[in-house]
């Protein structure tokens, strides 16, 4: 038998066996929440038969007991029509990059240097750009593909040096453990990359770690991820924080998370997910950016995505919520993307004097108009904390 596979296969037998002889069900569990899982040490586990949904996401095939609120009035509405992201201009009525991408991000290293990761056929494909706006094309990146990998999605890259250096987290979908968020680096602008595997994921039965960001603050890293129920894509997904000293061992912030779906009415009461993490430039505040989806006929809407924000002055322990979207529909006709705001990336400009935010946009015309939106905001936002 191939090695590999006397080691699978004994793995989980010792799965399937450990309650015939331990009188504790807590005994064969496989690892802690929040524990760092090593590609080295990667334990295997007897997993429910899986498949992926219309967004790729890895869910059980089993009826998964996920949570639905009580809410049956649609808040689809226009909750802010005066939003602090302001289109930049030339680009109300058309896109920056008309390609649909469900994840990705842009990097910043200079004003005339711009990288954007965006998650395609199982890998990234990266573009280049002068001045974010106007993008070429590099084709998929090198150097993720892990045996037992099975796709990568939701890219988080860093520029953490003058040369080209880079750090990269993402979501992985290991076949053993499933999905998770790996870790990896490159020295030649995200060309090609030095993958270390998976570094964090969830012990929680029907629940996995996504969409990860991460940001470098006093000293330590923060990252805030998506805590999403296996079998519903984003209905009601949490926000919750992990830290780390050097990128590889994480260890929750705390066992509460820092965002959860607001009450029924909100504009937000269906899912807050695919968050991303900035430091004030002055490095005392921590900011979260998210997609806020509505709940509308017992199911989250793709038709009620908006931007949503909160603030931390206290490293990630506590926050305050902007009460309306920070990026909101404007009346249909106005502009291309008059139906849906998500997948928020963020880059520093006129130094640092205004905050762009790159989003996936739709329009009410979905066939017509879908693509990546670019806006601007003044810094700093107003502090939902005073």
């Amino acid at each position: 038998m191939n090695r590999c596979l006397e080691i699978r296969f004994v793995a989980a037998l010792l799965v399937v066996l450990c309650p015939w002889f331990s009188n504790s069900a807590q005994a064969c569990k496989l690892g802690k929440v929040g524990e760092v899982v090593r590609p080295s040490a990667l334990r295997a586990q007897v997993l429910a038969p899986r498949s992926s949904d219309e967004n790729g996401l890895l869910n059980v095939v089993e009826a998964n007991a996920c949570p639905k609120p009580d809410c049956d009035t649609p808040t689809c509405e226009t909750f802010q029509e005066d939003s602090p992201f302001v289109r930049l201009a030339g680009y109300a009525q058309v896109p920056v990059d008309t390609l649909h991408y469900t994840c990705f991000a842009v990097s910043k290293l200079s004003d005339r240097y711009y990288v954007a990761l965006a998650s395609e056929d199982g890998t990234f494909h990266r573009s280049l750009s002068r001045d974010g706006l106007i993008w070429n094309p590099q084709g998929a990146v090198s150097g993720l593909d892990r045996p037992g990998y099975k796709g990568f999605r939701c890219p988080d890259p860093h520029f953490v040096g003058d040369e080209g250096e880079m750090e990269l987290f993402y979501s992985s979908n290991d076949s053993l453990s499933g999905w998770g968020i790996s870790y990896a680096t490159s020295d030649d602008y995200g060309a090609s990359w030095t993958a270390y595997g998976t570094v964090f994921q969830l012990d929680e039965p029907g629940y996995y770690a996504y969409m990860p960001s991460v940001v470098r603050y006093q000293g330590e890293y923060r990252m805030v991820y998506a805590k999403v129920c296996k079998g519903s894509a984003t209905a009601l997904a949490d926000l919750y924080l992990a830290r780390s000293t050097d990128g590889i061992h994480w260890t929750p912030l705390s066992d509460e998370p820092a965002l959860s779906t607001s009450e029924c009415g909100a504009w937000d009461d269906g899912s807050v997910n695919r968050p991303r993490m900035v430091v004030d430039p002055d490095g005392s505040t921590l900011h979260i950016f998210y997609s806020g989806f509505g709940w509308v006929g017992g199911t989250v809407s793709t038709r009620c995505s908006k931007i949503g924000h909160a603030a931390s002055h206290d490293g990630g322990r506590s926050w305050c919520r902007t009460e309306l979207p920070v990026l909101d529909r404007p009346a249909a006709g106005e502009t291309w993307d008059d139906n849906f705001y998500a997948v928020p990336s963020f880059t520093w400009e006129r130094d640092q004097t205004a905050l762009r935010i790159y989003y996936l946009g739709v329009g009410l015309d979905r066939e017509a108009f879908s693509g990546i939106g670019a806006a601007e905001a003044e810094w700093p936002l107003p502090d939902p904390c005073d």
